[in-house]
């Protein structure tokens, strides 16, 4: 049975790339962990997840979850995320790698982040002296604390490739410590503090302007063209197996559904929902049954 915590997540088209959670199966199977059982309890190893772009977010969460109760690490999200590399995200990594400065580098995670995951939100707030970038994911009560410690450690570790040299950062949690917060620090090799009014890192403000030396302006053109495209169509097409997820579930909590019915919630005739999926490697009657796996498991 699924942790009631990604239960509202079935009926929204949050998604996350797979070549994230491929990267995080990578990290997991590194460690020694039996992580294709893991996918497959996730519904994430089946022939048809395996050629999605996109996954749905609910069992990207679950596989989360079984990662956490068997592998019993209380610091598993940091770990992984000091594991990450920029290669490890679809464009936004080599666009932050080619920015000209760090200021330009996170206007690239605040453009291109839905790639990754479409629920995050990242913000700078500058007081003086001081930087605060903040993650603050939408439903963020739904969002595992180690999932947030996953990004926010991720982004020191960006950072730190970005910046080489550069280790004046304050990581900051809302929540609170999951075990002695000593091995937060050792772990991150810099200051944790918890109980704050925002999850994310604080820094320098002078850094924000500081040349990188990756930066590429033929790379962040060529980037910056990609990611757009991806991004303007995002709904209607990279994402569509998510959205059509979504609408499904929505229709069989109320009664019973077809594609017809899908379709023209979506926008879409019938014919033209069929030929988009049959694009994405899915079909309507694909993702029915699964959604209704999804639902028979609650």
């Amino acid at each position: 049975m699924n942790h009631p915590q990604t239960e509202p997540w079935l009926t929204l088209p949050a998604s996350v790339a797979r070549a994230y959670i491929d990267a995080l199966q990578n990290l997991l199977e590194q460690a020694g962990f039996p992580v294709h059982q893991w996918l497959a309890d996730a519904c994430l190893e089946s022939k048809q997840a395996k050629h999605q772009e996109r996954l749905p977010l609910y069992h990207a969460l679950s596989l989360w979850q079984q990662a956490e109760r068997e592998a019993q690490t209380p610091l598993l999200g940091l770990q992984l995320g000091q594991a990450l590399q920029p290669r490890d995200f679809p464009i936004l990594g080599q666009a932050a790698l080619s920015a000209d400065t760090l200021r330009d580098a996170i206007r690239r995670l605040q453009e291109f982040e839905p790639l990754i995951w479409d629920i995050g939100l990242c913000h700078l707030e500058t007081d003086g002296q001081n930087t605060n970038l903040v993650l603050n994911p939408r439903h963020i009560s739904l969002v595992p604390r180690g999932i947030i410690e996953l990004a926010v450690s991720g982004w020191l570790q960006v950072g730190r490739i970005l910046l080489p040299g550069h280790q004046d950062v304050t990581v900051r949690f809302s929540h609170h410590p999951l075990t002695d917060e000593n091995l937060y620090r050792q772990c991150l090799s810099t200051d944790v503090t918890f109980g704050q009014p925002i999850n994310g890192l604080t820094f320098p403000t002078s850094w924000l302007d500081t040349p990188l030396p990756g930066r590429d302006g033929h790379l962040q053109a060529l980037l910056q063209h990609q990611g757009q495209k991806l991004l303007a169509n995002y709904h209607r097409d990279l994402n569509l197996p998510n959205e059509v997820r979504a609408r499904i579930c929505q229709g069989l909590l109320e009664g019973p559904v077809d594609p017809s019915d899908t379709a023209r919630d979506l926008g879409f005739s019938t014919r033209s929902l069929r030929r988009k999926l049959a694009a994405r490697n899915t079909s309507w009657r694909l993702l029915y049954e699964e959604v209704r796996r999804d639902l028979a498991m609650l």
